[in-house]
């Protein structure tokens, strides 16, 4: 009897020991799997920010910052949009906000997803680029030019986006955006961060009148997470940046900001 018992003992601390067997190669594969993700992530990011590194380095150089409380420059940089054309014919714009990481390169596709999964030097990415709406004009004349680029988890591309949405002193100390073209320098001033969806009226392109342009501004002013400064009673027309709030769902970080000048640059 008791070698009954002894036999089915081991028979199942042997199954036991199988189990346990399979749960540790199921947990190494899972930690091998984990691994090799990381370390693609890191060479995929280190790429990524060796492109924007070098082209920023070309455009923009050494050159100093000085903004003041609110982010306005006392000098705006120059930057040689031809030189940024030769790299790829399809960037129309270059978007500076001061005191941020977004100093980027914006393009323009008829391809409304291409630079979701490409990088400016049209190389395949996973943090794409910084472009406009495929339907927006590529001078940004629209009511409401869309700018959208990836919440990356180094902060970089829009990320930093969510800080508006969050942050109190985010909005207040980094207000103004600078958005350059072939011929124009162009500023615009923050006036509304939220959580958005993709379906909101927020991604209206143009309005059937200017009284409806002013009438959305005003109304999305007020609707604003974190409070602004006071909007003027007559606005031109606004740029609003998208990026996702998660790496799923349909909640979007957007901030939107109204022209305030225009310098003409040749």
């Amino acid at each position: 009897m008791a070698e009954k018992v002894s036999t089915k003992n081991k028979k199942v601390q042997k199954k036991k020991n199988t189990i346990l067997n399979l749960l540790i190669a199921i947990c190494a594969v899972i930690f091998l799997f984990s691994g090799y993700k990381l370390v693609s992530y890191y060479f995929e990011y280190k790429k990524m920010d060796e492109v924007y590194t070098s082209i920023n380095d070309l455009i923009i150089g050494d050159f100093i910052y000085e903004p003041d409380s609110e982010g306005l420059l006392k000098e705006a940089p120059e930057i040689n949009m031809a030189e940024l054309q030769a790299i790829n014919s399809e960037i129309v714009g270059y978007i500076l906000i001061p005191g941020t990481k977004v100093s980027y390169p914006v393009a323009h596709s008829e391809d409304p997803y291409k630079y979701l999964n490409y990088d400016i030097r049209n190389n395949p990415s996973r943090a794409g680029a910084i472009f406009i709406a495929s339907n927006n004009a590529t001078d940004f004349s629209d009511d409401n030019t869309i700018i959208y680029g990836h919440n990356m988890l180094d902060s970089s591309m829009f990320s930093q986006l969510g800080l508006y949405v969050d942050e109190e002193d985010y909005i207040k100390k980094h207000a103004y955006i600078y958005i350059y073209t072939p011929s124009e320098i162009r500023l615009y001033r923050v006036f509304s961060a939220q959580v958005s969806e993709e379906t909101s009226e927020i991604y209206t392109l143009n309005f059937s009148s200017h009284d409806d342009l002013v009438s959305f501004v005003h109304r999305q002013a007020e609707n604003t997470a974190q409070p602004t400064k006071k909007v003027p009673e007559d606005v031109d027309s606004i740029i609003t940046l998208s990026t996702c709030r998660n790496s799923s769902g349909p909640e979007r970080n957007v901030i939107l900001a109204y022209l305030v000048d225009i310098k003409t640059t040749n």
